[in-house]
C-alpha cells in the first residue's frame, strides 16, 4: 500500500513519488467522476496506470464510476485530450 502521507517528505519529487507508488502497484483505483476529468494530472495519473497495464500485459485499472455515466465519461474522454 502507497501512502503518500508517510511517503512523501518535504523536498521529494512528487512526479517520481507518484510514478514509483504506481508502478508498485498491484493495482490502481481510479474514481471517475465529473471532476475527475476537470484535473489534468488526475488523467496523467490515469494514462500512466494504463501504460504499465499495457507493458505488464495486465489489467492495473479498477474503475469506480461516481455521478458519471458512460456518455459522461466518452464526452469528458474525447474533449479533455
Amino acid at each position: 500500500m502507497w501512502v503518500d502521507e508517510l511517503e512523501i517528505n518535504v523536498g521529494d519529487s512528487i512526479y517520481v513519488k507518484i510514478d514509483d507508488g504506481l508502478r508498485r502497484a498491484r493495482f490502481g483505483v481510479v474514481v471517475l467522476s465529473p471532476n475527475f476529468f476537470k484535473k489534468p494530472w488526475m488523467k496523467n495519473e490515469l494514462h500512466a496506470l494504463a501504460t504499465l497495464s499495457a507493458s505488464k500485459g495486465a489489467n492495473k485499472i479498477l474503475p469506480v464510476w461516481h455521478h458519471i455515466d458512460h456518455d459522461g465519461v466518452a464526452a469528458a474522454s474525447v474533449t479533455n485530450r
